[in-house]
């Protein structure tokens, strides 16, 4: 068998073999602009752009679990697909109750004990245990549609921090005590 034999077999091979169909993109899209503009914002605060690690913690906590969940996405893409009607609402709820009460007691544990940034403290503390209740609720969860994942595993990460930094500023924050 001579070089132009194996040649012309190999592009008939080839010819004959279909092309595999293109996926829509529309799901890349929506998943690819946010996910770059978080991580872009994460390496912004990670690498001190406010001065602070603590909310290098509170922006890239979610961050992070985003670009996890959008890395899965690309993988394993069928996944998606799963349940695409389901908004979140439940793995919403289940992530704030299991991550509340443990904000509340380091919030009351570290009460009054930082004097330089108790907001950044709080709403770290509501980033980490957010991110805790969402490894639970994650192991729950059969759901992977972007919409999903964003309002049920990403969103409530996002309001225990806000609720952190609002404790943080109440309840975390060092009071000068008054003399008699």
């Amino acid at each position: 068998m001579t070089s132009e034999d194996l040649k012309a077999r190999v592009l008939a091979s080839a010819r004959a073999t279909p092309s595999p169909p293109r996926r829509p993109n529309q799901l890349h899209v929506w998943l690819v602009l946010p996910s770059s503009t978080i991580v872009a914002a994460a390496i912004f605060f990670a690498f001190d752009g406010l001065h602070h690690w603590l909310t290098a913690v509170v922006v890239g906590t979610p961050a992070l679990l985003f670009a996890m969940m959008f890395a899965f996405a690309v993988l394993h893409p069928e996944v998606t697909l799963l349940h695409p009607e389901r908004i979140g609402y439940r793995c919403l709820g289940l992530t704030l109750a299991g991550a509340v009460f443990p904000l509340l007691s380091l919030a009351f544990i570290r009460r009054g004990s930082d004097p330089v940034h108790p907001v950044a403290t709080g709403a770290a503390l509501g980033a980490a245990c957010g991110a805790a209740a969402g490894v639970m609720v994650e192991l729950w969860c059969p759901v992977a549609a972007p919409r999903h994942v964003a309002v049920g595993h990403i969103l409530p990460i996002a309001i225990v921090s806000v609720l952190g930094a609002l404790l943080g500023a109440r309840v975390i924050a060092m009071r000068a005590r008054r003399r008699p």
